[in-house]
């Protein structure tokens, strides 16, 4: 999570067995409670899960149903919020593939990671990245 000049914080989380879709919107649903806990009301959210873009912007209630409560929850305490969401290819962003391919410990970080920080500065500075599968 980041603002236009800092990174605001961090989470990573394992999502156990299950279907990739669940995993991020899993992700997103943590994503936006975060956001209403430090009372952000201006935030932009870049997935690479174009699926999750859609079911921000329409507000759809179609989700599974073991997520259903805690969306509907996070879809009424954000209504008045301004809250842009967009589709970034996971390779276009540097950070989020860090954390997905080199951090391995569960948490919630409300600050950065001292080993994102130049990943950030290279992503505002458009620097090219380009990403080698191990």
């Amino acid at each position: 999570m980041r603002d236009a000049s800092s990174v605001l914080g961090c989470f990573h989380f394992s999502a156990g067995r299950g279907w990739a879709f669940e995993a991020e919107l899993l992700a997103l649903i943590i994503a936006l409670e975060q956001i209403i806990v430090q009372n952000w009301d201006f935030v932009w959210i870049e997935t690479d899960c174009t699926y999750m873009v859609d079911l921000l912007r329409s507000r759809s209630h179609t989700v599974p149903w073991r997520f259903f409560s805690r969306w509907r929850k996070v879809l009424s305490s954000i209504a008045d919020l301004h809250i842009i969401i967009t589709h970034i290819y996971r390779e276009g962003n540097r950070v989020a593939d860090f954390m997905a391919s080199s951090v391995t410990e569960e948490g919630i970080w409300p600050f950065a990671i001292p080993e994102i920080l130049h990943l950030v500065r290279d992503d505002r500075r458009g620097l090219p990245y380009i990403r080698i599968a191990p």
